[in-house]
């Protein structure tokens, strides 16, 4: 039997974190005024991890509305130092709520925003961290 016939098990594991943002931040997109006054639903991150015949991949599911090629680097980067693996070995889905504050690099909020641009920062700052935690959870 050839190489490419033969049955290969597949071990998968599953990690989720919570990654709601504080109540009191502004919400990305959200073209209003007011802040954040309640968390009606979960925001989390997922990961789920395969391995077969020594080899990992990583597909993460985030909670998010957008981020720019360098933010989602910087996730894929700390979920693959977390797991093991290369970060071509790392996929990133995002499911575009309007529910969490705005990344750092979307030009809804300026720097010069004070409190709110660092509360954007330490979110996700935040989100990176815990996403890593959900992989190697996994």
């Amino acid at each position: 039997m050839g190489d490419s016939q033969k049955w290969y098990s597949i071990s998968a594991g599953v990690g989720r974190k919570s990654i709601a943002p504080k109540v009191g931040l502004r919400l990305c997109g959200s073209l209003r005024d007011e802040l954040s006054t309640a968390i009606h639903n979960e925001v989390l991150t997922s990961a789920v991890v395969f391995e077969s015949k020594g080899e990992k991949v990583v597909i993460v599911a985030i909670d998010a509305i957008i981020f720019s090629l360098d933010e989602a680097a910087t996730i894929r980067g700390a979920v693959a130092e977390s797991v093991g693996v290369g970060i071509d070995r790392v996929f990133l889905n995002i499911s575009h709520t309007h529910a969490v504050p705005a990344p750092p690099s979307f030009s809804e909020f300026d720097p010069e925003d004070g409190e709110q641009w660092s509360d954007n920062l330490l979110y996700f700052t935040s989100l990176v961290q815990q996403t890593a935690a959900a992989a190697q959870e996994a």
